[in-house]
């Protein structure tokens, strides 16, 4: 039972975290060049969402599942490495 709870309070721990340095890195990596005719975009490693206000015809942006699952699991694994290299300091 109690190794259950710490797999647990491990995993959980993990998630949260990954969730707050996800937000935290999208947020600091947004780059928004709207008034100067240019694009708005979020995501780290991969830009996940962009939207341009008058950009030429023909471009495609938008939001796109697949980079956004690829940043949010790229921040899972790499926080889940660095909690269990913590974890084994301990």
């Amino acid at each position: 039972m109690s190794l259950f709870k710490t797999n647990f309070y491990f995993i959980a721990s993990t998630f949260i975290l990954s969730i707050v340095i996800f937000v935290t890195v999208c947020f600091l990596s947004h780059k928004n060049l709207l008034p100067v005719d240019g694009e708005e975009t979020y995501g780290f490693p991969l830009t996940f969402n962009s939207s341009c206000g008058d950009c030429l015809e023909g471009y495609e942006g938008g939001f796109n599942l697949k980079y956004f699952i690829f940043d949010f699991m790229f921040f899972l694994i790499l926080t889940f490495f660095v909690n269990s290299l913590l974890l084994r300091k301990k």
